[in-house]
């Protein structure tokens, strides 16, 4: 059996097109994509942000080691292009929004701050995945730079290269439950790490 290399999950009461549409853009010969239609969820007993958005895109730890190494940056431009149309349907003022359920009955009171219906979600190794969270307030470009920079991250997590000047709070990360969660910081320009805990006083 082939390595799967992209994934997209999703509930199923979305349009199989969009995501059909995405897989059509970064389709090219020897890539394997899996395509998951799951339920719709009922309350989840975890962590606002590491909850399962209404759509994860999903990239595997061999795309970066094996496929993208053999392609070359061709299909990485792919990639990024599909992943920026994709969002672009998920994303915006005029988007659906979805409501997280914590307790039978009881929605949140205020609206995320990230997107609870489209994030993405790599694999650094065997324990550790990488989620980007996506605000619902992103503009088109802010959107496309938070894709291009968690790429290029990735890309040079995966070639063993130097990535505190990258991400902002990176050396005093902690993953939550094998998550490690990620953001754009527009005024900065780039990637910062986010602690879905709660702080706590001294």
């Amino acid at each position: 059996m082939s390595d799967i290399y992209l994934g997209i999950s999703y509930i199923d009461s979305l349009s199989p097109e969009i995501i059909e549409r995405f897989k059509s853009e970064v389709d090219v010969p020897g890539l394997s994509v899996s395509i998951e239609a799951r339920p719709e969820p009922g309350p989840f007993a975890t962590l606002e942000w590491l909850a399962p958005t209404a759509v994860i895109a999903y990239i595997a730890k061999p795309y970066f080691e094996t496929f993208l190494k053999e392609m070359g940056k061709d299909h990485y431009a792919l990639l990024k292009k599909g992943l920026k149309n994709l969002g672009a349907r998920f994303l915006g003022e005029n988007v659906p929004r979805v409501q997280v359920i914590y307790t039978p009955g009881k929605i949140a009171d205020t609206e995320s701050v990230y997107s609870l219906t489209f994030s993405v979600v790599a694999a650094a190794n065997e324990r550790l995945r990488i989620k980007l969270l996506l605000q619902n307030n992103l503009s088109e470009i802010q959107f496309g730079e938070a894709i291009d920079a968690y790429l290029n991250f990735l890309v040079q997590l995966h070639e063993g290269n130097p990535l505190t000047p990258e991400v902002k709070g990176i050396d005093d990360a902690r993953p939550v439950g094998g998550t490690l969660l990620l953001a754009y910081d527009t005024l900065g320009k780039r990637l910062e790490v986010i602690n879905p805990l709660p702080r706590r006083e001294a």
